[in-house]
């Protein structure tokens, strides 16, 4: 399978045996989901070097990587769970590695951590540390349309999609979701140079990039 330059079916078939969503494979290889969805669909060509990259790729997953495959994916299970306690903004019980936090709703959410605002005390807690969110109170749901917007945008978040940002004030032409808040999102442009924040009222103006 990897003795020769792949073709389009054989970058799908590959991800597939290795158990990778395309958000995961991107990850590794440094590049967009779209550029794996471009090659598996063949709307772009497949490099000439891709069959070598995922070669050394397979051999670094029969080695543990897989481990940390799985980690991620918990990751977003628990982020998916995270985003609806955000729109309903219900209070909760979190179980951490240091004690308890009360009382707390999700301020915000990053990929790697999520913000709990609780009374007198707000702090950003690395999903590794989390051990257990349960509700703990009634819930108070942001309107329809910001809900919507946090569950939308969440997935570009969660998958890694780059975006294109154009609003009143902001135009960039491809960007990444790097935090969804209570009352907007934060964006930084490809290669890290711009940062910007969209309020969600402003929203439709983030697409996805196919």
């Amino acid at each position: 399978m990897v003795g020769k330059p792949f073709t389009a079916a054989d970058v799908a078939d590959w991800r597939d045996r290795a158990r990778l969503t395309q958000g995961e494979l991107a990850r590794y290889l440094g590049v967009s989901n779209i550029a794996i969805s471009r090659w598996e669909s063949g709307r772009s060509p497949v490099p000439g070097y891709l069959h070598l990259a995922l070669a050394e790729l397979w051999r670094h997953l029969d080695e543990g990587s897989q481990a940390m495959i799985e980690t991620r994916r918990q990751n977003t299970r628990q982020i998916k769970q995270l985003l609806t306690f955000l729109a309903d903004q219900q209070p909760l019980e979190v179980k951490v590695s240091e004690g308890m936090i009360r009382d707390a709703k999700v301020e915000g959410i990053h990929g790697s951590a999520v913000v709990f605002n609780a009374p007198g005390n707000a702090q950003a807690i690395p999903y590794a540390a989390i051990q257990n969110v349960k509700p703990a109170g009634v819930k108070a749901p942001l309107d329809e349309q910001t809900r919507q917007q946090i569950m939308r945008i969440g997935e570009y978040l969660l998958d890694g999609r780059h975006v294109h940002i154009k609003t009143a004030t902001v135009d960039i032409e491809e960007a990444s979701v790097s935090e969804v808040g209570r009352v907007w999102i934060r964006v930084q442009s490809v290669g890290g140079s711009l940062n910007a924040i969209v309020m969600y009222d402003e929203a439709d103006g983030v697409t996805p990039i196919y």
